[in-house]
């Protein structure tokens, strides 16, 4: 007898890099933030395709004061960037803004890493422009208006 077991082979495939599937979203619906309403067509909510559905992520999660509503309450989803606006964007707050949102962002699976992340201030509103690089090597340019 030996030290291996003999008889059938293994029946259990061993997964490899390739068999790996990026992990399936499900439906995203367009939705418009100036309004706060849902686009609709011919009486449906409209689909996003997966690029809008990124971006449409990327604004909810800039708008969302991190635990401030139950829904996301310890889900490390959002950005403290409300407690900043106010604020006059000297170096420290846009050092801590950039840190902020930088790890807001990067906890999406989809994203590797921001290439490219600057901040405006226009009176009460903070202006952020992104360049994100995605899991495909593809790159998402996104703008986003934050008010208080």
């Amino acid at each position: 007898m030996g030290l291996f077991p003999t008889g059938a082979p293994l029946q259990t495939p061993i997964n490899t890099q390739q068999d790996i599937e990026v992990k399936k979203v499900g439906r995203s619906f367009m939705f418009d933030f100036k309004t706060g309403q849902f686009l609709m067509k011919d009486g449906q909510i409209k689909d996003t395709t997966k690029i809008q559905a990124l971006e449409q992520w990327i604004e909810l999660c800039l708008r969302t004061h991190k635990d401030k509503f139950n829904i996301y309450k310890d889900s490390g989803f959002g950005c403290n960037t409300e407690d900043m606006i106010n604020k006059k964007l000297n170096a420290f707050y846009k050092t801590e803004m950039r840190r902020e949102i930088e790890e807001a962002i990067l906890k999406n699976e989809q994203f590797t890493k921001i290439n490219s992340l600057t901040l405006e201030q226009k009176g009460f509103n903070l202006i952020v422009h992104l360049e994100i690089e995605l899991k495909n090597k593809s790159l998402l340019e996104r703008e986003v208006k934050i008010s208080v």
